[in-house]
């Protein structure tokens, strides 16, 4: 009993002393502090901090684009080298100039559809809480690994259209080119958004039934095959939605 009265005597002397020193605590209603909290924000936004220097920016950049590549798995390389020599091989076996062209581009389609749903990592794996608390946004990490990737294919792509004209197999690299780039940008364009939206399965199978378009024979040519404005229009903004998608994370399951 004597310790409880000793404890309170020594509570009460601190509160005491405290009052005398700092006066009483205040607590501010809740409404004057929201109304204080324009006023806080813009003395914050007085006190700007210099932006990084353009090497700075370079480094950052260069940075980001090694983190993500470290990201992809190893087997992507060699998976899409071989997929291409496959088209080119394929291509050379197609009775005509029109069906070389139309096989190629089948092939090549379904390579960068497959690497355009790779970089779309599921969004609710927990290493995105990581990713979340960088000064690094999810949405530029993920466009940065999605040029990575698409960029690489499309220039593997084109290397692979230059080695089959050069075997005779097609008269034109600008001719092969446009027979898959539009159609693969497409496929790719649909396989990211659905991927980040739901899952790289759904990804798939969206980009499969735009590959799958390509088949379908319209007055004088499939529907989807060549290059369009359209194409590249819906390509771009697909692409551009798969990123806006990416910038908010999905950190459940459900």
């Amino acid at each position: 009993m004597t310790g409880d009265r000793d404890r309170d005597a020594l509570a009460a002397a601190v509160r005491a002393a405290d009052e005398e020193l700092l006066g009483p605590v205040v607590v501010p209603a809740y409404d004057d502090l929201l109304g204080r909290l324009p006023e806080i924000a813009g003395h914050r936004r007085k006190a700007t901090m210099p932006g990084p220097s353009l090497r700075a920016s370079w480094r950052l950049a260069a940075g980001l684009v090694a983190a993500q590549a470290r990201l992809m798995p190893r087997s992507l390389g060699p998976l899409t080298t071989a997929g291409l020599a496959a088209a080119v091989v394929l291509a050379r076996t197609a009775p005509t100039p029109g069906a070389v062209v139309q096989l190629f581009s089948a092939v090549v389609t379904v390579v960068l559809l497959l690497g355009a749903v790779t970089a779309c990592s599921h969004r609710s794996d927990p290493r995105l809480e990581l990713l979340s608390a960088m000064p690094i946004s999810p949405a530029t990490a993920f466009a940065t690994r999605l040029v990575l990737v698409l960029g690489i294919d499309l220039a593997l792509s084109v290397a692979a259209s230059g080695i089959l004209v050069a075997a005779g197999a097609a008269a034109g690299l600008a001719a092969v080119v446009a027979g898959w780039l539009g159609r693969a940008l497409l496929a790719a364009g649909a396989g990211a958004v659905f991927a980040i939206w739901r899952s790289p399965a759904f990804g798939t199978t969206a980009g499969v039934v735009v590959w799958l378009l390509g088949w379908v024979r319209g007055p004088g040519d499939a529907l989807v095959s060549g290059t369009h404005p359209w194409m590249l229009s819906c390509a771009v903004a697909l692409l551009a939605t798969a990123v806006w998608l990416a910038r908010r994370p999905r950190l459940s399951a459900g």
